[in-house]
């Protein structure tokens, strides 16, 4: 049995290591995010591309609608204006268009130990109510997992109320290289969302929605969004949007810097090693798989080594966090008790 848990820990953390999972650190906006968001001209014709590992998404001809943009940013929970209503909140994205800049809609989310749980949603007009939170992200996401979830809200516009139902089925798909007109993006993480819902329990209200999602581990927002609905009447719509790059929150390159774990895997203590001194000091974060603190440690500058002391851990892949300033190094390992 042993053996068995030991295997499938090793596989899980062989696919980390080849770039094939998403963290809390990858998925999760944190408070000052912003993200700014174009959508393209020729996104009627599209389609997402392929599935599986080393797949090269071209998107290289999609025609980015740059002079508007839909703006994210993650605010401080507690000055959220619908805090009290849904007080659980612990991640609130605040959103708004280029040309209704003082029109916002406020996202609220509860990060448990599955995921990010979307809780409520306020805008000019609609409201959202999950009733019960709605599994808006598995957390971690590992590939080819597949993980499905029902929903059911309440929804308010112009005093008319609707009940929907449904259910979510997300999956890591895919992993290789996107390329867009802003550039080539590698070690690219794609995630699918299949999506039905039944209004007020009609038949004849069902709808389904398939969301792609490409992510680079770091920037904490996909690099690009396709949403394939299909309503009542064959209605069909689709829309891509694609990341301000150069407007994004994106984290260094961790590749520039090579984090190693010693011994790997580890039963005691181990050390954390760099293959260069940092000049400036760090924060050693250490953390599970689904984003549980675990220790925290000042990495000094010149420093290249740091002991990790025998202590008690949980069992499965950890993750080794050093942050310095805006650039973040990881490195993960295998624990066993």
């Amino acid at each position: 049995m042993l053996q068995g848990k030991l295997t499938i820990i090793a596989v899980l953390l062989t696919a980390d290591l080849a770039g094939q999972v998403l963290t809390v650190l990858d998925l999760v906006p944190v408070v000052g995010d912003t993200f700014y968001m174009h959508g393209v001209a020729n996104d009627d014709q599209f389609e997402p591309g392929p599935e599986g590992t080393d797949v090269v998404w071209d998107h290289s001809d999609l025609m980015i609608t740059t002079t508007s943009y839909t703006r994210f940013e993650a605010i401080e929970p507690a000055s959220a204006p619908h805090i009290a209503q849904w007080p659980t909140s612990d991640l609130v994205l605040q959103r708004s268009l280029s040309f209704e800049p003082s029109d916002h809609t406020y996202k609220y989310f509860d990060r448990q130990e599955l995921g990010l749980y979307e809780v409520g949603e306020v805008g000019p007009v609609l409201t959202y109510d999950q009733g019960e939170p709605d599994l808006y992200q598995v957390i971690p996401a590992f590939f080819g997992v597949e993980s499905t979830s029902p929903f059911c809200y309440t929804s308010t516009a112009l005093d008319v109320m609707m009940n929907t139902c449904g259910e979510l089925t997300q999956v890591l798909d895919g992993a290789g290289t996107l390329l867009l007109p802003t550039g080539s993006y590698e070690d690219v993480l794609r995630t699918r969302h299949h999506r039905y819902n039944i209004t007020n329990g009609s038949p004849e209200d069902t709808s389904f929605s398939t969301i792609y999602r490409w992510w680079q581990p770091g920037r904490r927002w996909p690099l690009m969004e396709y949403n394939y609905f299909q309503g009542t009447n064959d209605v069909v719509l689709r829309s891509v949007t694609v990341l301000d790059v150069p407007a994004a929150n994106a984290l260094t390159d961790a590749s520039a810097l090579e984090v190693a774990v010693l011994p790997n895997p580890f039963s005691g203590r181990c050390t954390v090693r760099l293959d260069r001194e940092l000049d400036e000091a760090a924060e050693l974060v250490l953390h599970t798989a689904d984003g549980r603190v675990l220790m925290r440690k000042t990495w000094p500058p010149g420093a290249v080594n740091m002991e990790i002391p025998d202590q008690e851990l949980p069992s499965g892949p950890l993750f080794f966090d050093i942050r310095s300033g805006r650039h973040r190094y990881r490195g993960v390992a295998l624990h066993i008790p």
